[in-house]
């Protein structure tokens, strides 16, 4: 709990209203374009730019409409890359810990440039003893 307020203090900061993933909520709005160009180039039905934004807006790549919604769904998917559930997935124990090193080893370096340093001090110590647990020498 000794942590907490600087991560708060931190969140308050920037006010985020929610982190857009692409989760369950998500996979179940099969009307959203967004959701649909995901569909699309998962399934092999978009190959490029040109073939996706004409069939979900009828225009050109270059329109904002189709634009703005692809970045929307770009965010959406780096966003999702922070909260892989490695285990479930199948993946062996030294690939959730390398995993799990990487991802932490930018939490302490976001949360010590904004400040934050006995939490990112703590999370550092925490990430060392994984790493050293399973012998990650990144």
């Amino acid at each position: 709990m000794k942590y907490f307020p600087e991560i708060i203090r931190i969140l308050e900061n920037f006010r985020e209203r929610r982190t857009d993933t692409v989760d369950t909520d998500f996979r179940a709005q099969t009307q959203n374009k967004e959701f649909l160009l995901y569909d699309g180039i998962r399934s092999g039905k978009f190959p490029n730019d040109f073939e996706a934004a004409e069939e979900l807006y009828e225009v050109a790549p270059t329109d904002t409409r189709y634009s703005s919604m692809k970045n929307r769904l770009k965010v959406r998917m780096l966003n999702s890359l922070f909260h892989l559930n490695m285990r479930r997935a199948g993946f062996s124990e030294a690939g959730q810990a390398f995993y799990s090193a990487h991802r932490l080893t930018l939490i302490v370096q976001i949360m010590a440039a904004l400040g934050a340093r006995r939490a990112a001090k703590h999370l550092a110590e925490r990430t060392l003893r994984l790493s050293t647990k399973v012998a990650l020498s990144d």
